[in-house]
């Protein structure tokens, strides 16, 4: 588990620092959003926040945010954008991190499964 966070910051870090190297500005980023989630048969929320560096087309930030549907987890991961154009609107992004249970819940009934546990996994 250790080893997969020190690959996601080191990621990021390496990232920053590849940036400066070009000695652009470099400024510091916040991505704030709030999401309803969709199922089958619920709709429930979801917020993240990405704080990181942009520079010149550039972002790089790591996330933590919420998911409540269906289960409560928590996505820890590292976000990297790049924007096209001259007004920078439009941009393509990638996320990699883990997506962190807030609780297990053993024994419970869902649907056809007699018991259930959920522990995590990359996001």
């Amino acid at each position: 588990m250790r080893k997969k966070l020190s690959i996601v910051l080191l990621f990021s870090l390496f990232i920053s620092f590849s940036a400066s190297a070009q000695k652009k500005k470099i400024k510091f980023n916040s991505i704030n959003t709030f999401n309803l989630i969709r199922g089958e048969s619920t709709v429930s929320i979801g917020y993240q926040t990405i704080n990181g560096f942009r520079f010149s087309n550039w972002y790089s930030g790591i996330g933590i945010g919420v998911d409540k549907y269906k289960d409560k987890t928590l996505p820890l991961f590292v976000d990297v954008r790049k924007f096209f154009g001259t007004e920078k609107k439009a941009f393509v992004y990638g996320d990699l991190g883990y997506n962190f249970s807030m609780k297990n819940k053993p024994g419970k009934e869902i649907y056809y499964y007699s018991s259930y546990h959920f522990t995590g996994g990359i996001y």
